[in-house]
């Protein structure tokens, strides 16, 4: 298959969103010492402003999509970004820093929906997974090229740098984006998050995807934490299953056509069953380095068709108001980061990384559940969802 030449825009509109969210905690230690600030929680708090922009925005601004379409919002947010970047670049001091990407986060809340909602525009009839499934290799650019190159950058260069290649990359984007030929759009009216939940079916699939979000976001925080305190390793060593996961998750994308042809209830089954194992198997297995990495590997590849088929359904319970849909579900995403790394410590400091990961086994087993109960209630026609 050929893809559409404009969803590698999208793709690298991820990415670079991506790169920057996932970069900024790893550069807290170096930008603190540039600046001079003796506390690196203080420093922490640029990437708290980031998730905190993105979570409220995804919330008040990212309906407008809906009304005013996917591709000139995401423009406007790739000029914000733009902005924000050159900013970051020249940032004075660590407040200036915090404020420029909280409004960068802000843009990014916007940002992320518009990307994923103009995937789903341009995206031909039949082929929606894997329409989804290539936007959603972003995120290996960002964790595996992004975050490294972001930290090579950082360490040998400057992180100045860093924050001015972003500002080009961007810019760059926006340009081609602004060329780019798109669907029309028709204007639909702005849905309030309250009122998106009374989307018939949308409830079960926003607890789904938050089910899903927490197997993740509920042991990958504790995965170098238990390389270097439990395994004895370096942290350098923590690269290995890292890299394992992005490339994993890259490479899922081949199977995004069977992902088309089962639709969410084929395909669903299968991959949340999967994920169950793969979890239960890195709790059983925590001890072993190579295991750890091998199924971090297996886990990018299940993690990519879940979201991906997640991303659909959620889409498909109402098309013209996937801006409000799709703002949930990235307020969601960034709510599951402080809930894994916050209520999934206790876990971790009481049991390890056995414990976390059996734990996200247990959130997985939540949708395994869903789907099956879904599967039924749809052929004894009781359900009113989408098989998405």
């Amino acid at each position: 298959m050929t893809h559409d030449p404009r969803l590698y825009i999208l793709t690298g509109c991820i990415g670079l969103m991506g790169a920057n969210s996932l970069a900024l905690a790893p550069l807290a230690p170096v930008i603190s010492e540039s600046l001079g600030i003796g506390s690196l929680a203080k420093t922490l708090l640029v990437t708290a402003g980031f998730g905190l922009g993105t979570a409220v925005s995804s919330l008040t601004l990212a309906p407008y999509v809906d009304r005013f379409g996917a591709a000139p919002l995401l423009r406007v947010a790739l000029g914000v970004l733009f902005l924000c970047f050159v900013a970051s670049a020249l940032a004075p001091g660590l407040w200036f820093l915090i404020a420029v990407q909280t409004i960068a986060g802000l843009a990014a809340g916007v940002g992320f929906p518009a990307t994923y909602g103009l995937g789903a525009d341009i995206s031909p009839k039949g082929e929606e997974a894997r329409t989804m499934g290539l936007i959603l290799t972003g995120w290996t650019l960002s964790l595996v090229a992004g975050v490294t190159v972001a930290t090579i950058i950082a360490d040998y260069i400057n992180w100045r740098i860093l924050f001015a290649s972003f500002a080009a990359l961007t810019l760059i984007l926006a340009i081609i984006l602004s060329r780019m030929p798109v669907p029309t759009w028709h204007p639909q009216p702005i849905t309030r998050p309250w009122r998106a939940l009374q989307i018939p079916g949308f409830g079960r699939s926003v607890m789904v995807a938050m089910a899903f979000m927490l197997a993740f976001y509920g042991s990958y925080p504790f995965l170098a934490p238990h390389v270097v305190e439990t395994l004895g390793l370096p942290s350098s060593a923590t690269a290995i299953p890292v890299l394992a996961y992005g490339v994993g998750f890259g490479a899922s994308s081949i199977v995004d056509r069977a992902l088309d042809r089962k639709g969410y209830n084929g395909a669903g089954a299968i991959v949340f069953s999967l994920a169950v194992f793969t979890l239960t198997a890195l709790s059983y297995t925590a001890f072993s380095f190579v295991a750890v990495s091998l199924l971090m590997g297996l886990y990018g590849i299940i993690n990519h068709a879940g979201l991906t088929l997640i991303l659909n359904r959620l889409i498909a319970t109402d098309p013209a108001r996937k801006g409000a849909i799709l703002g949930i579900y990235s307020c969601l995403t960034y709510v599951s980061v402080t809930i894994g790394a916050t209520g999934f410590a206790p876990i971790y400091a009481y049991g390890g990384f056995s414990a976390v990961t059996l734990a996200s086994a247990g959130c997985a087993a939540l949708m395994l559940v869903e789907v099956i109960w879904k599967i039924k209630n749809d052929r004894s026609g009781a359900s009113h969802l989408p098989d998405h």
